[in-house]
């Protein structure tokens, strides 16, 4: 009996362990700090995180060990070319969702002028197509596009 009572004791003090070392790790909510980071995952896809904590929880929750490769958007973000394009001088049309969720499912979309971008997702280039829709955003595959991964 004593000793069945000792291996309850030591699963049990195990797995208190456990959850507390996996909520110590993965945190589940982040500060509302704008510290954008540019990640890259193990498959090279680049993505702007908000902040290093969102991407922390991106890799808490899924396997694809983002890491951290600069500071700021990544190079090839939509919004980072708006940014500093000087051939793009109209602004975001107001009224237009500014949350979009930090899922990585990336899209390419092609502009008017035949310019191609991966949007990290498809509410990204939703949010794209309502803020610039001089642009005339259209989606041409459900991957990234092919010279965003060189």
């Amino acid at each position: 009996m004593q000793f069945s009572t000792l291996i309850a004791m030591a699963v049990a003090t195990s797995m208190a362990l456990l959850s507390k070392t996996a909520s110590a790790e993965c945190p589940l909510k982040c500060p509302s700090v704008i510290d954008r980071v540019c990640g890259q995952n193990s498959e090279g896809v680049q993505h702007t995180f908000t902040n290093q904590c969102l991407m922390t929880i991106l890799n808490c929750k899924h396997t694809n060990e983002w890491k951290v490769i600069s500071r700021g958007y990544c190079p090839n973000d939509l919004q980072k070319r708006a940014a500093f394009d000087p051939e793009n001088v109209e602004f975001p049309q107001p009224g237009c969702s500014q949350w979009c969720p930090d899922v990585i499912s990336p899209v390419c979309a092609q502009d008017k002028d035949g310019k191609q971008v991966t949007f990290a997702n498809s509410c990204h280039l939703n949010t794209a197509k309502c803020e610039y829709p001089a642009k005339n955003w259209t989606q041409i595959s459900s991957r990234t596009c092919s010279g965003d991964l060189s």
